[in-house]
């Protein structure tokens, strides 16, 4: 597995330079799988390593190294492990989490791509194409469907798969935002990078002096690595929403986010924050920041909606970072967010987020 990683890895190193602007220690959704509550029973709590007061946990909160657990009477919670083991935390206690016991890790922390974004500020999807998928991953299928936006009123358009030596194949499209990978065209190779472009008369996904969003055929072992994860995470019987989440989280974490965004964008409307915050990291990472955004919004009002301090900093911590980072919303509307995330983080008694936050509101002056 760290060969796999390191060889996609040294693909994307060129790309190294465009990290996401204002990275958060905690908004690790996507980035690796750290232990994830998956489902709780009764008051159970967490008070992270520089917390000095306790939060209520929801579905998808992370624990951390040092992070402590708090269960009341009656009270319980279930953990999932970087292994991808169940681990069950029960009444009366307070401790560290310990994810130990298992050999062979499904995950780990090296099975990351390196996050990428937008060169400009993002493109105008009123205004310009948009290649939806694949950019920026990895993609198991050999034959991946491509997807892109458009501005209202245009019809007609060119799809072009490239290599570093030149154009593959072009197809012409008509009434559609989609294109099935043609079966008149050789399968893509794994390890090869690709990239798609998309014009449509003047327009075109990819301006000049941009860099064309890669993706890459991942290799049939990380292709089994996946397929392990996703049966393992099934046998957990959660509910269909919670399934597809971790799901998503699984195939993020491996670099396959086309795969991840197909398994939440077709799914019907989300309950938990943790659902959106995973797709809002997805598009965050392959550099649809506008949709980041909308995503994120939601997950604070889910995080609002059921009381989940810890949640609710989180997405307006990420929002503050994303509204200054690249100029898409309005103005004062960054400041906004990392006021509201400064107030929680205070009422945590968390100091580390605290002087961050304030660090990052004296830059939004």
């Amino acid at each position: 597995m760290r060969a796999v990683v390191a060889c996609i890895s040294l693909i994307f190193s060129m790309w190294g330079s465009m990290l996401i602007a204002g990275d958060n220690t905690h908004d690790l959704e996507t980035s690796r799988w750290m232990p994830t509550v998956v489902a709780s029973q009764g008051d159970v709590r967490i008070r992270r390593k520089s917390w000095g007061r306790w939060a209520p946990v929801r579905f998808g909160t992370s624990i951390y190294p040092n992070d402590l657990l708090k269960t009341a009477a009656n009270s319980s919670v279930v953990v999932i492990c970087p292994d991808l083991r169940r681990e069950v935390v029960h009444a009366d206690t307070m401790a560290g989490l310990r994810c130990t016991g298992s050999s062979e890790l499904i995950l780990s922390g090296d099975s990351v791509l390196t996050p990428v974004r937008n060169e400009d500020t993002d493109p105008d999807p009123d205004e310009r194409l948009i290649l939806l998928s694949p950019r920026w991953t990895g993609v198991l299928d050999a034959r991946p469907t491509i997807r892109w936006s458009a501005p209202a009123g245009v019809k007609q358009f060119v799809v072009t798969v490239r290599t570093a030596r030149g154009p593959l194949w072009t197809k012409y499209v008509d009434s559609a935002l989609s294109l099935p990978y043609p079966e008149s065209v050789p399968p893509l190779q794994p390890g090869t990078q690709y990239s798609v472009v998309i014009t449509a008369g003047a327009l075109s996904s990819t301006q000049a002096g941009e860099a064309w969003p890669m993706f890459v055929v991942v290799p049939s072992k990380q292709g089994a690595q996946a397929t392990k994860g996703l049966k393992a995470i099934r046998s957990f019987e959660l509910s269909p929403e919670k399934t597809r989440a971790l799901e998503a989280k699984l195939l993020a974490t491996l670099g396959l986010y086309a795969a991840a965004v197909d398994r939440l964008e077709k799914s019907p409307s989300s309950e938990e924050a943790a659902t959106e915050r995973i797709l809002g990291s997805t598009y965050r990472n392959i550099g649809l920041n506008r949709l980041a955004i909308e995503r994120y919004r939601r997950a604070l009002a889910r995080s609002v909606a059921h009381a989940d301090s810890d949640g609710e900093a989180l997405a307006a911590s990420t929002l503050g970072e994303l509204c200054q980072g690249f100029g898409l919303c309005a103005e004062g509307e960054a400041r906004q967010y990392f006021k509201k995330a400064l107030s929680l983080y205070q009422a945590l008694g968390a100091e580390e987020d605290v002087k961050r936050l304030l660090d990052q509101l004296a830059a939004a002056d």
